[in-house]
């Protein structure tokens, strides 16, 4: 009898299992969240911070070179992300089209016009400033928007 009643409940487990794991599951949630300070207002660049601790003595000339000429560059660039993973952008285009949280919302995947992706690494904004990590070249570096 206890047999049979083991039997049993391990088949109502089985089937239970069998149930919730067969439940269809969507791939990609949507980011339609409010997230605080992030959304809903323009970015205007402010700077390019190398990411410590390397030196921008470190880096050979070539790469001093292009590291001013882009922070010069990017001084024009303007970014909106707004609730409906929607992009605006000014001047500089970087050809966003799309945005969304991933990596337990520590990370924002940026889908291109061309379907390509972009990923803005440890990103955080507050009421003044928005930053992420991004790599440039063979190194990484922190882009400040206020």
């Amino acid at each position: 009898m206890k047999r049979t009643l083991l039997y049993s409940l391990f088949l109502f487990l089985l089937a239970v299992l069998i149930f919730f794991s067969s439940c269809r599951k969507d791939k990609h949630k949507p980011v339609l969240t409010p997230v605080p300070f992030l959304t809903g207002r323009l970015w205007v660049a402010d700077t390019v911070v190398l990411t410590p601790p390397l030196l921008f003595s470190q880096l050979s000339p070539a790469e001093q070179q292009n590291f001013l000429t882009a922070n010069n560059f990017f001084k024009i660039a303007r970014i909106q992300l707004n609730e409906d993973g929607t992009v605006v952008l000014g001047d500089w285009d970087f050809g966003y089209k799309t945005w969304r949280l991933i990596n337990n919302d520590r990370d924002i995947e940026m889908k291109k016009n061309d379907g390509t992706t972009d990923v803005l690494r440890n990103w955080s904004a507050t009421a003044t400033r928005f930053t992420y990590t991004s790599s440039f070249g063979v190194y990484d570096v922190n882009f400040v928007y206020r």
